[in-house]
């Protein structure tokens, strides 16, 4: 079956001369970006604060400087799955993307206490996902990768309203990892 390649990719606004919310998803989450989003070889798909869908790449690449990004191989019926769902969120408006960040800022000072807890996102919005989150879900539901990886990510699934951009990199370096030692059946490189 022919495998077919996709990538995700860090960001974070480049020559933006005030990128308020990006200093404040990068303090909160202790991390280097503030965005995620996929590409596709001449298209982007992202969350972007109340909406979700396509882009040009070039419209990506001119206003988003890449901090990480990582090329997924998959089969043809995985990719089918992600393009697929895409499509299916393509241009949707949602709702609640500023509680669902205020509620992963809540969560954060309580993972510092317990880092092998997850908690669940007090301001869940039920329409809403913040980047990291429709990604890491639509990477879970897609590749089945849940099946492969130790019980902390297994309990990360059931809280993905409070996932982040570190979070999801993180993720993906610990399927680098177990790829080594595990047949799974897609393939994660990290690229930058």
């Amino acid at each position: 079956m022919e495998r077919q390649k996709f990538k995700v990719s860090f960001t974070k606004p480049k020559d933006h001369p005030f990128p308020i919310i990006s200093w404040l998803i990068r303090l909160v989450t202790w991390s280097d970006c503030s965005h995620v989003l996929y590409k596709f070889q001449n298209q982007a798909f992202h969350v972007y604060f109340n909406w979700i869908g396509f882009v040009p790449l070039k419209e990506i690449e001119e206003k988003h400087e890449v901090v990480h990004e990582y090329e997924l191989e998959v089969d043809q019926h995985t990719m089918a799955l992600i393009t697929g769902r895409a499509i299916k969120f393509n241009d949707k408006k949602t709702t609640g993307y500023y509680l669902q960040l205020i509620g992963v800022a809540l969560c954060m000072p309580m993972r510092l206490f317990n880092k092998n807890i997850w908690y669940e996102n007090p301001l869940d919005w039920f329409d809403s996902r913040l980047c990291s989150q429709y990604i890491m879900e639509d990477l879970l539901l897609s590749t089945q990768a849940y099946l492969y990886v130790n019980l902390y990510y297994y309990d990360a699934v059931h809280a993905l309203n409070s996932f982040t951009e570190k979070d999801l990199k993180v993720y993906l370096d610990y399927l680098i990892e177990i790829q080594k030692e595990k047949q799974l059946p897609f393939q994660v490189t990290k690229i930058k």
